[in-house]
């Protein structure tokens, strides 16, 4: 299992990450480099997967974080709009907000396939790690989460000034619920 941590600020989009990992369980070991903003995994030199346009990525974590005995890949990023082409029928009218998601994802051959990708978070992350925060075995999210700065009409970034907070966030199936943060 890999766990890391990275700061996922997105005020300096030159900033470059690289980390080393084998997902797939197929004995290569995968390259995730963010370099302005943009994921790229290669295999034995070859792409697998470049995040998509519009994603800003800020930063990135390999490690169990559902807790199914294989490592995820674990994104934080920017992007426009909450829940992409197909809207729930409660929600009316397009959501053009640019914030804060959480995106989980397992990497089978050389596909990488969606576990998880949340709408817009309701406080950005400053920064986030994957470990076993309560000593019960399971992998946690553990996350600094900021507060937001309106700077545009649907723009939003991580106010500097604003407060953060620990919390601790546990994968119950079909996304993660707040543990508690007193464990951070």
């Amino acid at each position: 299992m890999v766990a890391a941590i990275f700061h996922a600020v997105p005020l300096d989009y030159g900033t470059q990450f690289r980390m080393k990992g084998d997902i797939n369980g197929n004995g290569v070991t995968e390259e995730y480099e963010l370099t302005n903003s943009v994921l790229t995994i290669r295999e034995d030199g070859k792409l697998l997967w470049k995040s998509p346009e519009g994603y800003h990525i800020d930063s990135f974590a390999l490690g169990d974080v559902d807790n199914d005995g294989k490592d995820n890949l674990v994104i934080s990023l920017w992007k426009k709009g909450s829940f992409g082409d197909v809207q729930p029928f409660w929600h009316k009218g397009r959501n053009k907000d640019y914030k804060n998601h959480l995106f989980v994802y397992k990497l089978e051959g050389e596909i990488l396939k969606s576990v998880w990708c949340s709408s817009n978070l309701d406080n950005p992350i400053v920064s986030f790690t994957i470990r076993d925060a309560d000593g019960d075995g399971n992998m946690e999210l553990v996350v600094k989460e900021g507060e937001y700065k309106k700077i545009d009409k649907d723009k939003y970034t991580y106010d500097p000034k604003g407060v953060v907070r620990n919390t601790v966030w546990k994968w119950k199936g079909w996304g993660f619920y707040l543990e508690d943060s007193s464990k951070a």
